[in-house]
């Protein structure tokens, strides 16, 4: 077995006057979806501090905080 590289989320978002529709936790499971059939088994991101709406969202999805404005889930 090899080692699994981690992956990146990046400019992960949903227009303004889409959101509150479930659509980014529903983009986001495609995205996890496609790394475990990949063999990924981590998920970073990083988003800017004033991405308070980041800072919300991730946690709900079962990422953790690693360094300010930045989380990680392992799969």
């Amino acid at each position: 077995l090899h080692d699994a590289l981690p992956i990146w989320l990046k400019r992960f978002y949903v227009k303004s006057t889409m959101k509150r529709h479930g659509i980014g936790k529903k983009l986001y499971i495609k995205a996890e979806e496609f790394a475990k059939q990949k063999g990924i088994d981590t998920i970073h991101t990083r988003f800017s501090s004033d991405y308070v709406e980041a800072q919300r969202f991730y946690p709900t999805i079962g990422f953790i905080e690693t360094a300010p404005y930045e989380m990680v889930k392992h799969l």
